[in-house]
């Protein structure tokens, strides 16, 4: 009897996670699943509002293909918004690290500053962020006498994404407060002997960082990775390269939100606002989803080239 309920450390790891996770599988199941399929029920679908009554009238793949093939602006929303997500990955993860080894050290007023650079992450939302993203704007590449100048001899490429990620900067900061938190965690839990078995072997701080900092954070760069595309997927405000305006209205959800229910509703006999809306939806998520795939394909390629 005592052999059928014993369990090894891995299953019993697996069944509290699964334990964890019930929660939200119950609330997909019961909440969120028809409404997730009746969104793609709707994308597909010529959607009418009638008095005491929803039509829809199959449609198949037209809205879709309107999204690429017709609408003026979608494409050019999308691919500023992955790029905003790639560029993100680049700067927040390194930045977050960094700033988790600063921290992670011994020093006055400790406690303070990583109070400091988790703040952010409580102010994230409401009027705060709208009124920094506000006055950013106002300090953009196209109003700077010095900067505005080198980036106009530069080649076009090279200037457009130096002069995106500038712009951003700030933004860009603003999403590292979880990710320094997780790593900071992480390397708390480091076994300090471990550095101290390396200088006396005559490892330098940066030996140490590729051979006992890295390897330990491989797992919760991963995590970070996710949480950084899920995050940044989430949030309209880019600024766009040279112009130093927000694109509030011109990124993808913002663009969903806004300008398909409201602005496309005057062209009701072309196409339905909710069901465009629905399909740009869909096209959005499998964007995002795709980019994590990438994420974690680049993650598997580098964890198996160190066990080669």
């Amino acid at each position: 009897m005592k052999k059928l309920f014993k369990m090894t450390i891995r299953k019993r790891n697996t069944l509290t996670g699964y334990m964890f996770l019930l929660p939200w599988l119950f609330g997909l199941l019961t909440l969120s699943l028809y409404p997730i399929i009746y969104s793609i029920r709707i994308s597909f679908s010529d959607v009418r509002l009638m008095p005491g009554e929803v039509i829809m009238n199959w449609y198949g793949f037209d809205r879709y293909l309107y999204l690429f093939t017709v609408h003026p602006d979608f494409r050019e929303f999308l691919l500023n918004d992955i790029r905003f997500i790639a560029v993100s990955l680049l700067i927040v993860l390194p930045f977050s690290l960094i700033v988790a080894i600063l921290l992670n050290a011994k020093f006055r007023f400790r406690a303070i500053f990583r109070v400091v650079f988790f703040l952010p992450v409580i102010i994230m939302s409401g009027p705060a962020i709208m009124s920094l993203m506000g006055d950013l704007n106002e300090v953009g590449l196209m109003n700077n006498p010095i900067l505005f100048p080198v980036f106009m001899i530069l080649p076009g490429m090279v200037a457009d994404a130096a002069a995106f990620v500038l712009n951003n900067l700030v933004t860009f900061m603003w999403f590292s407060g979880v990710q320094i938190l997780i790593f900071l965690a992480g390397l708390q839990k480091i076994d300090s002997s471990s550095y101290e078995a390396a200088e006396i072997d005559g490892a330098s701080k940066w030996e140490c960082f590729w051979k006992i900092t890295l390897p330990y954070m491989k797992t919760l760069i991963l995590i970070n990775a996710i949480y950084t595309v899920v995050e940044v997927a989430n949030f309209g405000g880019t600024i766009s390269p040279l112009q130093g305006s927000a694109i509030n209205d011109v990124d993808v959800t913002n663009h969903i939100a806004q300008v398909n229910f409201f602005i496309l509703q005057n062209l009701m006999n072309v196409v339905r606002p909710f069901s465009l809306s629905a399909a740009a939806s869909w096209v959005y998520f499998l964007s995002i989803a795709l980019v994590l795939v990438v994420v974690l394909l680049v993650y598997k390629f580098f964890e198996g080239r160190d066990k080669a």
